[in-house]
């Protein structure tokens, strides 16, 4: 692991700020997508086999099948979402050893300023990076008030959307 790497993971266990969760949460939301993907795409194949039994042959029944073989690749698509949990699951997992072990290092080394003092440092470096969507209940939100503002406020000559 580089320096840099121990320094900003130290940092997190320092923080007790909990990777795991967050993993977690990227885990949820792309299953609660997915799960959306799946039920929308089922809905329009049985719109599909609505049509193909109205359908006469020919080329509009063809075009049917055509969507039908298309649904069935959005589906067959839609299984990245279980290896990706798995994926990132196996990282959470990983990041929480990594910071349980940290952690009783803290506790053994005791005073350790100086390092803790470095850490914190590339630690906040590193945050300017990694200002992600903020999670539901993270402060600093902003509300279509406050974006509306902004246009609201816009300099001279620039033109409005609206």
């Amino acid at each position: 692991m580089k320096t840099s790497s121990l320094a900003i993971a130290l940092g997190f266990a320092l923080l007790g700020v909990a990777l795991p969760a967050h993993a977690e949460k990227i885990v949820n939301a792309t299953e609660a997508a997915t799960n959306t993907i799946i039920t929308c795409t089922e809905e329009i194949e049985e719109i599909i086999h609505e049509l193909r039994a109205q359908l006469p042959e020919g080329y509009q029944s063809s075009r049917v099948n055509d969507m039908n073989e298309a649904v069935v690749k959005i589906f067959e698509a839609c299984n990245f979402q279980d290896l990706t949990g798995q994926r990132i699951a196996n990282v959470a997992q990983t990041l929480d050893t990594v910071q349980a072990h940290l952690t009783s290092l803290l506790r053994i080394w005791g005073d350790i300023s100086d390092l803790e003092e470095k850490a914190m440092t590339s630690m906040r470096a590193a945050n300017e990076f990694l200002n992600g969507p903020l999670l539901a209940g993270d402060e600093g939100h902003y509300s279509q008030a406050d974006i509306d503002a902004l246009f609201d406020a816009a300099p001279a000559g620039v033109k409005s959307a609206a």
